[in-house]
């Protein structure tokens, strides 16, 4: 399993540019079964926004999530366009999970 995660700083009042930049509107056409995605805001600071999916795949299998490498290069581009920086971003692999 693993997980998508990038935490960005919005350029002031970008979140519908980023968000319409970012996809996805196909409400999740095309993803792995079992997979959400997640945009959250900072309730203090709402051009902080994290966005993470959790995706049941394995390493060989980011195509599937992401498309092809120039597919996922021109979205990054229009992306960034609303961005003012990336302090963290990554994919994770699910080491651990804790239920109650």
């Amino acid at each position: 399993m693993l997980v998508f995660f990038s935490g960005r700083r919005l350029k002031g009042g970008h979140w519908d540019d980023f968000r319409k930049a970012w996809g996805g509107e196909e409400d999740g056409e095309g993803m792995p079964e079992g997979s959400v995605i997640y945009h959250a805001r900072n309730v203090k600071d709402e051009d902080e926004v994290i966005s993470f999916g959790i995706f049941n795949i394995d390493r060989d299998s980011l195509e599937v999530v992401r498309g092809t490498a120039e597919e996922e290069a021109k979205r990054q581009e229009e992306i960034s366009k609303h961005v003012k920086d990336v302090p963290l971003e990554g994919i994770y692999e699910v080491v651990e999970e804790i239920r109650p």
